[in-house]
């Protein structure tokens, strides 16, 4: 089972899609959603997009909230691949009219986008721009500015970023992309990113049992990074990487450790960065999104 949350309301609501069995309103798993298909983002306070896979199709609905009821638009095949395999999905809100929905394609690797045109409950696709070749685990997308994306995604196994800029509905091409490990890297679901400014990324990911961090200065179209890498914990890392965003100086890095959550809380001071002492989140039976 996958679950996805996104916190709606000015009182806090959650709410939650899930994959599995049909049951009164879930989503009927003849959808065919599994691991890592299913995603929920907030677009206004009571409004939300949700994206999962269909088959080798993507769906994407506008959900709104009033008080503890649901109400849905029309699904709309935001993406149809026939046959192809479709994995790696990244759901961006840009403005409460437009979201980036980028995918990896299974059978090429390439990993592609759009902008999806949202008014009210209705959705509209916009055209599909092939951005990056080779991307055969997916790509990680983060939000840095408005109408700014970094994408970081292994290239012929090396930790590689690129950003992408947006005009309007339009996904332009990536810029120059820049290598920040030149080790190999298993997976892409090995590399996590939070933005902490416009012009900062914090980047971790696993090197084996080793994991490690990065700050990215993000420029205009170009990525750099002026400090090296650090090593957050270097021996029990069995598993997948994600970067919880506290503040522009704070964040937390969490690993896998054989089923048991862990977590370091990192201090950021520029191109700086400190890792604290490992604490232990959940002891067992943990799977990371």
């Amino acid at each position: 089972m996958t679950i996805a949350t996104c916190m709606m309301g000015s009182a806090g609501n959650l709410w939650s899609a899930w994959t599995g069995a049909s049951d009164g309103a879930e989503t009927s798993s003849a959808e065919a959603m599994d691991n890592d298909r299913v995603r929920v983002v907030k677009l206004t306070d009571n409004k939300c997009l949700m994206v999962w896979r269909s088959s080798a199709n993507l769906k994407a609905i506008v959900a709104t909230l009033s008080d503890t009821v649901i109400s849905f638009g029309s699904a709309i095949t935001a993406v149809g691949m026939g046959s192809s395999t479709l994995y790696g999905i990244s759901i961006i809100i840009l403005d409460s009219g437009r979201a980036f929905l980028g995918w990896s394609e299974g059978t090429t690797g390439h990993y592609e986008g759009r902008i999806l045109s949202i008014s009210g409950t209705t959705i509209t696709t916009n055209t599909i721009k092939d951005m990056i070749s080779g991307t055969d685990t997916g790509v990680n997308a983060v939000l840095v500015d408005t109408d700014k994306i970094v994408l970081l995604y292994k290239s012929t196994n090396k930790g590689t970023a690129a950003v992408v800029t947006i005009s309007g509905t339009t996904v332009n091409t990536p810029g120059t992309p820049f290598e920040f490990e030149a080790s190999s890297i298993t997976s892409a679901s090995d590399i996590a990113a939070s933005a902490l400014s416009s012009s900062s990324v914090l980047v971790s990911w696993r090197l084996s049992t080793a994991i490690k961090a990065r700050i990215l200065s993000i420029g205009v179209s170009t990525i750099t990074a002026p400090t090296s890498a650090i090593t957050i914990n270097s021996t029990s890392a069995t598993d997948k990487v994600t970067v919880g965003y506290v503040s522009a100086s704070t964040a937390a890095v969490m690993y896998d450790v054989s089923g048991a959550l862990k977590a370091v809380p990192v201090d950021v001071s520029g191109t700086t960065i400190t890792g604290g002492a490992e604490v232990s989140i959940q002891s067992a039976a943990c799977i990371l999104p």
